[in-house]
């Protein structure tokens, strides 16, 4: 029994959000309530922390504290609470500054890029430091993406992006491989499950979502969003194609320059809240689908940057597939010609979708994302049978083939599901939708499907 310093800052964390969610529905009390209650927990941190400034693992009833780094016993380092408090923002910059150097100044820490979770070996646990608790395997050393993606948030708020390149690029040396497992063990140099053909868990895609959260940090409140630009000096200029959700809002974010803030464009228009380090945006200012031009240094505004039209998307046409041994597979290519009649009906349904006024539906961004993933997997059958990507060896090529397949087939027959259960709906949205489906079907050529 002990008290952990990962569940204070965790806590306080959470803490955070809750106290912003209570205001945001006009929850006083509550609001208040939890406001002492972080306090109190911010009182008690002090306790968890060296005099270097980092955070220990856990201190026991008794005083005996776990995780100082060097100590005869319990002399290890633990990453988790000291690259969440900076993540989550529990610690201020001059803290957070102290707590990097100390992760810096231990190698171990990121053998192979990725933040493992302790350096040395943890000499607490209730198991023998063997098998599945060896040291550089799962909680004992091993690195797991979602560690990685707080320590890349870290990297970007401490304007570390030299180290947050370095660890996408060894990510990109699974992903290549189609090896985004979780944990990595052997200190983060391998998969944890390596018999698999291929390994996929929805963990491994933290570190990229990091990757573009990081670039603007985006801190939610009950009055409005904060951006905190973290913009690398070598970027002159930097254009999101995609949309940020605010609420019910989409914000298209670019920025021009390098330096501090100098100004804010929105939609063309100036807007004067901001500072040299961040941008607010209060909700009920800012238009549904805005564009924000965040303006660095002495950088001019570009006066031709405009929001990315979205287009209806467009499926490309078949292609052969071809395998990694030359030859075209028949079981793989009827998959693929069966896509070429769905990929229709979902673009009929999307445009009559978009021509009735349901664009920002649900049902429409469900199949927008069928769309765009057939189209995806065309373009990289294309491209494998014209040899512009390397193949994997064999069964994990069959397997990564297979993951495109399976995976189209189940966003389209999870459409198809959903809008069936909408046939006897008491919601005439639901009704209305399910007729521009079938009348979607009978525009295209292929009707034999029980619609």
């Amino acid at each position: 029994m002990a008290y952990l310093t990962g569940l204070s800052i965790t806590y306080i964390a959470a803490l955070d959000r809750l106290i912003e969610l209570e205001k945001l529905v006009g929850n006083v009390q509550k609001a208040e309530l939890y406001s002492k209650r972080r306090l109190l927990a911010r009182e008690g941190l002090h306790l968890l922390m060296t005099e270097e400034g980092y955070f220990i693992k856990s201190l026991d009833p008794d005083g005996t504290r776990h995780g100082v780094y060097g100590a005869v016993k319990h002399g290890y380092f633990e990453a988790v609470p000291n690259h969440d408090a900076i993540a989550f923002r529990v610690v201020d910059d001059v803290q957070a500054e102290k707590i990097y150097a100390k992760i810096s100044s231990i190698p171990g820490l990121r053998p192979y890029d990725f933040i493992i979770t302790n350096y040395p070996s943890l000499d607490d646990m209730y198991e023998k430091p063997e098998g599945l608790w060896a040291f550089g395997t799962w909680v004992n050393g091993g690195a797991w993406s979602t560690c990685e993606a707080r320590m890349i948030m870290v990297y970007y708020r401490l304007g570390k992006y030299e180290d947050a390149r370095r660890s996408m690029k060894r990510l990109l040396t699974f992903a290549r491989r189609f090896r985004m497992d979780n944990p990595f063990t052997k200190f983060g140099s391998d998969v944890y499950q390596p018999n698999e053909p291929i390994n996929l868990t929805y963990d491994a895609f933290g570190p990229p979502a990091a990757m573009i959260r990081g670039l603007f940090e985006y801190l939610y409140s009950a009055e409005g969003l904060t951006l905190l630009p973290h913009i690398p000096p070598s970027i002159t200029e930097l254009e999101q194609l995609f949309p940020i959700r605010f609420g019910k809002k989409k914000l298209y974010i670019s920025t021009v320059g390098r330096g501090a803030i100098s100004a804010v464009l929105i939609n063309g228009n100036s807007h004067n809240h901001f500072d040299g380090k961040s941008v607010f945006l209060p909700y009920h200012e800012i238009p549904d689908v805005a564009y924000i031009q965040i303006v660095l240094g002495d950088a001019k505004p570009n006066p031709s940057a405009k929001r990315p039209v979205q287009a209806i998307p467009q499926p490309i046409g078949s292609t052969q597939a071809k395998t990694s041994k030359g030859y075209t597979s028949k079981t793989l290519q009827k998959a693929l010609d069966a896509f070429n009649a769905k990929a229709e009906k979902l673009q009929t349904f999307y445009s009559l979708l978009v021509k009735e006024g349901f664009e920002e539906t649900y049902e429409a961004a469900h199949a927008k994302l069928a769309i765009d993933f057939i189209t995806t997997m065309r373009i990289r059958f294309r491209l494998l049978a014209e040899e512009k990507i390397q193949t994997l060896p064999e069964p994990s090529q069959e397997a990564a083939d297979k993951s495109y397949v399976d995976t189209a087939a189940r966003l389209y027959e999870g459409l198809v599901n959903l809008l069936k259960s909408y046939v006897n709906s008491d919601e005439p949205r639901k009704r209305r939708i399910y007729e521009i489906w079938l009348h979607s079907l009978s525009k295209c050529v292929d009707t034999r499907e029980n619609p």
